[in-house]
Order: C-alpha cells, then structure tokens, then sequence
C-alpha cells in the first residue's frame, strides 16, 4: 500500500476513530486503499468506528496497524503531505522524506470485525440537535464503575426524550425527531459525535435492533456502539418522569435562571467550605407569600440568607438540597436566555423536586434535614385539619342521617 495525503485532513480523522485513546492498550486499525479513497476502520470491543477520506493512491492494498500508535505519529509531523506505505511496516513521513516514523503491522489475530446491526430502529437526527440534548442532561451521568448502566444514555419513545441518571437526579430533553423504539447509549460515545461535528457531518442515521449494535451513519463516517439490556433503570425513568408532573398538591415558583445562578455559587461555597469541616451541606429552599428564601448555615463558618420575590403559586414549602447538585442543574438547563423563567415544583421535602423550561426536565432527589421534615408534617397536619373543619357540616347532625 502506498498513498499521499494531507497531515490536517488524517489527524482529524485519526482523532475521530481513536477518541482520545492513549498507548496503554492496542486499539486495532484497518487501512484499506481502493485507488483514491482510504478506509480506515478500527474496534475495541465496545465501539466500533470508520472513516473514508480522499488522498492520492499510488498502490492499493491493506494493513492492519495499533491506531493509537499511527495517530500519535502523524500529530507529530509536520503540516503538509503526508506519505504513508509498506506491508510489514507501514512507513510515515512527512512529504520530502525528511521526518519519518515507522510502526509495525499487527497479526491476522488483530481483524477488525464490523458488527451487525438491525433497522427496528431507523430514524434521522440533526448531530449539532442530538448534542446539544445530550449537553443538557449530560451532568446527571452516573460514574460510579460499579453501575455502568447509569453511564448511559435512554432514549424514550414515552417522553420523545432523552434522558440520564445517576441515582441522585435525572434530567430529560425532548428531541424534535424522537425514536420508535425506547434503546440506550453509552455516554463514551460522545466524545465521536464532537468529533464528527467537527469534521463537518450534518446529519446522522440511527439504526439499531434492541438490545444490540447501535449504528451511527454519516456517509463518510460511521460508529457502532455495544446498547444494553434490560428495563432498569430506562422504563423506570420514563414512569418517574411521566407521573411526578402530573401529582397534585404541588407548589410552583418562577424565578429568571440569571436570579437563581449568584445565589447558587454563593450557597456552594459555603457547601465546600462545609465538606472540609465534614458538617452539613444542606441548603434549604422555601416557597412562601411570592418569594423564594434561601438558608444555609455552616458551623465555624458562617450563614447565608437571601430571599427574592418571586411567582409562588400553592401552599408554602421548604426542601433541603445539596446547591452543588441544584447548579449544576440551573446552569444545564437549555433556557433561551438567562431572563428565561425556570419553574421548581416542590411537593413535600422527602420527595424528589423537579425543574422545568421548555423541551428540558430535572427531578432531583432531596437531602432531607430532620427540622424541615417534622416542620412540613406539622404544617400538612394543621392544613388537614382546617379543611376538615371548613368541611364539617352547618348544622347539627343529632339524628345520625348524615
């Protein structure tokens, strides 16, 4: 195999099939040339990548190379042409000979394999939309290796969204194109997407059959990630997220996402200053009279107090949080604007509380302190009361008929 290409237009290639791979492990690449079109495909078990790029066939033929290896010696050349060739080392130097590095081809035992994949599921997305819905809700994925299925993210055909979870909190973004068929992706896959929206790809073609092979179909580019099995925790999620707005009782507030985000830095240092002293980190939020207070008190540290009016519709509530997870919430949602109105639902303070904007959705689950619980029993107890006594009947019932 022998070819002559260009050093830019080969790295951001290289880039995409190898996302960010480093030399630990060997990452089997394919490079197959058919005249002036080089194929370059490469799999590591659970991700399975390919490209075409056009360049300058001198002689076609095929070799299998470590594409950690490859990538990391053309980012060392120079910009300009890039000569690549040989069989039993393929041969890279820059275009005058003058810079050159060799890496030995890999075994028969090396084949990279493309999976099957089905088309139960077909559809077309927009990559910079699909990104842009994965950004939004990318910050409740789970990281914990021993749950790897919350380092995904579930696709429903319930909510039209897609969703992510990490067992504290979940978020959801709806999607203008939304799947047939409910399915999961591994979050390492995003790190192509960027990839391939720099590369210049529009749009994408989702294929798969699930559980199985979820393909990613761009023309000159593809992917196909390994999808997981099993209802837990996506069906979960989609009932959570489907019956929790639709519970009564709740308490609403409205306030602009520019008011809610200085509060929240303030109250996280105070958190982090706390998590040093290991003391309580809990932020207390109450919906109350058309105003939203904020009260934090850390020991040997200080306290905090604020409170801005607000749109408050219901009974009056507090909840306990952690105001690292509630920022980290604001500062993802997809507002048009920092003026834009972000509603928070409270219902009681052991129940998750959720925050809404439009085509956006977050339940977070609460950190509930001991005095705002027994507060919110008393308050719900003496509400229960009045409304049984506006209830009771005007006149006496002696005789029983009533």
């Amino acid at each position: 195999m022998k070819l002559l290409c260009e050093q830019k237009k080969l790295k951001g290639t290289l880039a995409f099939l190898t996302r960010g791979k480093r030399g630990n492990d060997i990452l089997p690449m394919e490079l197959k040339l058919e005249g002036d079109v080089l194929t370059l495909c490469c799999s590591d078990g659970i991700l399975y990548a390919s490209a075409k790029m056009q360049c300058v066939g001198k002689e076609d033929g095929i070799v299998t190379v470590d594409g950690v290896l490859l990538n990391t010696c053309v980012k060392s050349l120079p910009s300009g042409d890039v000569s690549i060739g040989g069989k039993k080392r393929l041969r890279v130097a820059s275009g005058k000979g003058k810079r050159v590095r060799n890496v030995a081809t890999l075994s028969k035992d090396y084949g990279v394999v493309r999976p099957v994949t089905g088309d139960e599921v077909e559809f077309d997305i927009q990559l910079k939309d699909l990104l842009a819905a994965i950004e939004s809700v990318g910050y409740a994925i789970g990281d914990g290796a021993d749950r790897p299925i919350l380092q995904n993210l579930f696709f429903s055909t319930v909510l039209g969204a897609v969703g992510a979870c990490d067992g504290l909190r979940s978020a959801f973004a709806t999607l203008d194109n939304p799947p047939a068929s409910a399915f999961t992706l591994p979050y390492f896959t995003v790190p192509t997407f960027k990839a391939m929206l720099k590369l210049g790809v529009d749009k994408i073609t989702v294929r798969c059959t699930p559980p199985g092979w979820l393909e990613f179909d761009a023309g000159d580019f593809t992917i196909c990630a390994a999808t997981y099995a099993g209802v837990y925790p996506s069906e979960s999620l989609e009932r959570m997220a489907t019956t929790i707005p639709a519970q009564p009782n709740s308490t609403v507030a409205y306030l602009p996402k520019s008011e809610w985000l200085p509060v929240l830095r303030l109250a996280k240092t105070y958190a982090d200053a706390a998590a040093k002293q290991q003391v309580s980190q809990v932020l207390t939020i109450t919906l109350d009279n058309g105003t939203i207070s904020f009260d934090m008190e850390v020991t040997n540290v200080g306290d905090m107090k604020d409170t801005i009016a607000a749109e408050v519709i219901g009974d009056p509530v507090s909840v306990g949080v952690h105001p690292t997870l509630l920022l980290q919430a604001i500062n993802n949602c997809p507002a048009d604007n920092d003026d834009a109105s972000l509603a928070i639902s409270i219902w009681d303070p052991t129940r998750p509380f959720m925050l809404q904007c439009e085509g956006w959705m977050s339940l977070t689950a609460p950190m509930v302190g001991q005095a705002a619980a027994l507060k919110q029993a008393e308050e719900t107890a003496e509400r229960i009361r009045e409304q049984a006594e506006a209830a009771r009947p005007p006149w006496n019932d002696d005789d029983g008929d009533f």
